[in-house]
C-alpha cells in the first residue's frame, strides 16, 4: 500500500514534475493517502501475529521502505521524458497547422 500512494503522488499532475506540485491544493489525494495507510495498518495489525513479522530479516522492512522511494524515482525520469516528448510532439503540431493555415489563407 505504501508503494501505490508514493507512486500516485508521481500522477496526480502528469505534466508537471512532482517536487512543487505535491500537496498545494491536493486535499482529496492527501486525505485518501491517509485513510488508505490507516486502513492497512489496522488490518495487518489485527490480522498478522508479531511473531510471523519478527521472523523476517532486517533487511526486509528496510526492502520494503525504500522500494516506493525508488519506484517514485523511476516514474519522475520517465515522466520527465514523456513531457519533454509532448512538447516536442506540441511543436510540431503546431508547425503542422500553421503551414495548412498559411497555405490555403488569402494573399
Amino acid at each position: 500500500a505504501l508503494c501505490f500512494v508514493v507512486c500516485s503522488a508521481s500522477y496526480v499532475n502528469r505534466s508537471k514534475p512532482l517536487h512543487p506540485t505535491i500537496f498545494k491544493n491536493n486535499y482529496i489525494w492527501i486525505m485518501a493517502s491517509v485513510i488508505c495507510l490507516i486502513l492497512v495498518v489496522l488490518y495487518l495489525s489485527l490480522s498478522v501475529p508479531l511473531k510471523h513479522l519478527e521472523a523476517l530479516p532486517w533487511y526486509f522492512f528496510l526492502y520494503k521502505i525504500l522500494w516506493p522511494f525508488i519506484c517514485l524515482t523511476i516514474n519522475e525520469v520517465v515522466k520527465k521524458q514523456e513531457i519533454k516528448d509532448e512538447v516536442r510532439a506540441d511543436t510540431f503540431r503546431k508547425l503542422e497547422f500553421e503551414t495548412r493555415l498559411g497555405m490555403w489563407s488569402p494573399k
